[in-house]
């Protein structure tokens, strides 16, 4: 089960709960959703800032994507 505790939409507002609930030393998982050329560029920031874990990378097929998919406004 994979349950996330921050992250942001289209708006790029950031989406977040209270991080006092979560117990500490539950593993994360971080989604990033790029082209990837910019993630061909910034895998090896990301490698030097890991100190240990899991990194992957996925195709993607992007089914729908609406302006302000991510916004607050309705």
């Amino acid at each position: 089960m994979v349950r996330g505790f921050e992250g942001f939409g289209g708006s790029g507002v950031v989406h977040t709960v209270n991080l006092g609930d979560l117990v500490e030393k539950l593993p994360v998982v971080i989604e990033w959703v790029d082209t990837p050329e910019r993630v061909a560029r910034l895998l090896p920031k990301l490698e030097q800032m890991l100190p240990r874990g899991l990194v992957t990378i996925d195709e993607t097929e992007i089914v729908v994507a609406k302006p302000g998919w991510g916004s607050e406004a309705g």
